[in-house]
């Protein structure tokens, strides 16, 4: 996670005016084309059809991460565990890693087979992803900084008026972009459908 990032988007707030356990990423069955994958399996055997289906199914995981990720945030906060966020954000990174690097690999396929439009969709999706990683971390040290404005020391935060509205309205941006993306997605497999 990188902190330095999300200390500039609490500038950019700023300066704008607007004031549990994880699980790790399930193994695969073996099959490439079917489940979570891990960075190293080979998608070249895969139709494109099962690629945007394997895509489409780590996308899901994704945001299955982000919802236990800010769960486990409310926890900690809930039972005064704040200590323990940074190793959250060790454990929720890995996993996006992982994810990450197995979408890269159905890029990849992707552009080898001269599928551009299809990879370029996946590729905005990633970059909108990656943002709204930060984000999501720069929401979450604002929600801890409101829950107990001493730790904001501890955990190496200005203290300054937190707001996490202005953080929260940028994901929604990242959200809704990926949504779009998403369904760009989706139209071009319903044509690899009909080919």
């Amino acid at each position: 996670m990188d902190f330095e990032s999300c200390y500039k988007i609490l500038e950019e707030r700023m300066s704008s005016g607007a004031h549990s356990a994880c699980v790790s990423v399930p193994s695969s069955s073996g099959d490439p084309c079917s489940g979570p994958q891990s960075e190293d399996i080979e998608f070249s055997s895969c139709d494109d059809v099962k690629l945007v289906d394997a895509f489409l199914q780590m996308q899901g995981e994704r945001v299955q991460v982000y919802t236990e990720f800010d769960t486990a945030l409310q926890v900690l906060l809930s039972e005064n565990r704040i200590s323990e966020y940074t190793l959250l954000c060790a454990e929720v990174t890995a996993r996006f890693k992982a994810i990450s690097n197995t979408i890269i690999s159905i890029q990849r396929v992707l552009e080898n087979r001269s599928m551009e439009s299809l990879a370029r969709c996946i590729a905005d999706v990633q970059r909108c992803e990656s943002q709204k990683l930060v984000l999501v971390a720069a929401k979450h040290l604002d929600l801890i900084r409101d829950h107990n404005p001493a730790l904001a020391d501890h955990i190496g935060v200005p203290m300054t008026q937190a707001d996490s509205t202005y953080a929260t309205g940028k994901i929604l941006e990242c959200e809704s972009r990926v949504r779009s993306l998403i369904e760009d997605i989706q139209c071009e497999k319903c044509d690899l459908l009909s080919d």
